[in-house]
């Protein structure tokens, strides 16, 4: 009649659980995907700069309803911080180097530790 209880999760719980999920099927490729994900994350912060550096304010007509550019800068701007600063843990978490290539490849862990024989 009653099925065993389990006791709801916290959203705590469940993200450490599906980050730990995660984390296991990192390990399991053969890219490094922090230093993936910051070398992408990076492009994107360029790109997003690029589209500020092209857009004049003063041609935004204010008084034009059907316009939205305001407001898709507004989102922009809004986006920048939170980007910059994972940006910034992924780069010290990552170990990014600046070199793209050896940064996004894994090196077996012997490699790590051994020292070259030649």
């Amino acid at each position: 009649m009653a099925e065993d209880y389990k006791p709801a999760k916290t959203e705590s719980e469940k993200k450490d659980l599906r980050i730990q999920s995660l984390e296991s099927k990192l390990e399991s490729l053969g890219v490094k995907g922090d230093a993936k994900l910051y070398y992408s994350l990076n492009k994107n912060m360029s790109d997003l700069s690029d589209a500020l550096d092209n857009t004049q304010i003063s041609d935004i007509d204010l008084s034009d309803p059907k316009d939205k550019t305001m407001e898709r800068l507004k989102t922009i701007w809004s986006a920048i911080t939170p980007l910059a600063e994972t940006l910034k843990f992924l780069k010290a978490t990552a170990g990014v180097t600046g070199d793209e290539e050896n940064d996004k490849i894994r090196k077996p862990f012997v490699d790590t530790i051994a020292e070259d024989r030649k």
